[in-house]
């Protein structure tokens, strides 16, 4: 007799799911943020230059002579000679 054919395969089981994924770690802060360095202070400020003294006082002008004196009036002559004697 002619051979007959065996069961047919059936199929494997179904393939499962693998495992869910996983979060990562949660991200952590970076460093604090650290301040500067201090301010310093600017130069001192300096003294300007000390102050001169003003140019030295002058003299004035010399007094000058005041008008010279002039002459008064000329004398004027006394009063006529009296009468003339009269004869006796």
């Amino acid at each position: 007799p002619a051979p007959t054919d065996g069961p047919a395969p059936t199929d494997g089981p179904a393939p499962t799911d693998g495992p869910a994924p996983t979060d990562g770690p949660a991200p952590t802060d970076g460093p604090a943020p650290t301040d500067g360095p201090a301010p310093t202070d600017g130069p001192a400020p300096t003294d300007g230059p000390a102050p001169t003294d003003g140019p030295a006082p002058t003299d004035g002008p010399a007094p000058t002579d005041g008008p010279a004196p002039t002459d008064g009036p000329a004398p004027t002559d006394g009063p006529m000679d009296g009468p003339a004697p009269t004869l006796t």
